[in-house]
C-alpha cells in the first residue's frame, strides 16, 4: 500500500481500497442470493468475495497514520492515528458481534445447515455500508486539506519508498524492533 500511495496518492489509494471492498462485498452478496446448482448459497462465490475484501485490507490498515500526517497538526497526530487505528479494530469487533445476531441456526430444519436469510441480511448490510463508504471517498475525500495543518506537512521528504526502506533496514534499533515484533507476532 505504501507503493500505491507513492504512485497514486492518498485519495487514489482510498479509492482502490474502497473499490476492492465494494467489489468483494458484491461478489459475497451474489454468492448468497444466486443459488448454486444444489439450490443453496454458492460457497465459492462467497470465498472469492472474501478474498477480494481481504486483499483490500492492507490498504485500509495503513491509512490512519498517513491521514493523520497530512490532515492534522503535530499536536493532534497521535490522537488522530490512535482513533483511526482503533476504529478499525472496533469495526471488526462490531462485525463479529453482529454476525451471530443476524445469522442464526434454523430451528425448523437442523439438517439443512443453511442460514440464507441471515447471511443475506448480514452481507446486504455490509454491501450497503461499503457502497456508502465508496461514495464518500469518491465524492468527498481530497488528497490533502486546502490549508496544510503545519509547516512540517509542507516540507515532507519526497524520497522513494525503497530509499526509505533501505535506510530503515540499515538502522540497528529498527532491526531490533523488527525482530522482537516479528517473533511476537509469529
Amino acid at each position: 500500500s505504501s507503493l500505491t500511495m507513492e504512485k497514486y496518492s492518498l485519495r487514489g489509494t482510498m479509492l482502490i481500497a474502497s473499490i476492492m471492498m465494494t467489489t468483494g462485498c458484491i461478489v459475497r452478496f451474489l454468492g448468497v442470493v444466486l443459488p448454486s446448482s444444489e439450490g443453496h448459497e454458492s460457497y465459492a462465490l462467497i470465498l472469492v468475495g472474501q478474498s477480494v475484501v481481504a486483499l483490500a485490507q492492507p490498504f485500509v490498515l495503513n491509512l490512519p497514520g498517513v491521514i493523520a500526517g497530512r490532515w492534522f497538526g503535530a499536536e493532534e497526530r497521535d490522537l488522530a492515528t490512535t482513533i483511526g487505528t482503533l476504529s478499525n479494530i472496533l469495526g471488526q469487533a462490531i462485525g463479529q458481534a453482529i454476525a451471530p445476531i443476524c445469522v442464526k441456526e434454523n430451528d425448523e430444519d437442523k439438517n439443512v445447515g443453511h442460514q440464507t436469510d441471515g447471511f443475506t441480511l448480514l452481507l446486504g448490510w455490509q454491501l450497503g455500508l461499503s457502497v456508502l463508504a465508496f461514495l464518500w471517498v469518491f465524492l468527498c475525500f481530497r488528497n490533502r486539506p486546502p490549508t496544510p495543518p503545519s509547516y512540517g506537512v509542507v516540507k515532507i521528504d519526497r524520497k522513494s519508498i525503497f530509499k526509505k526502506w533501505r535506510a530503515l533496514l540499515q538502522n540497528r534499533d529498527f532491526n531490533i524492533l523488527l525482530f522482537v515484533f516479528g517473533v511476537g507476532l509469529a
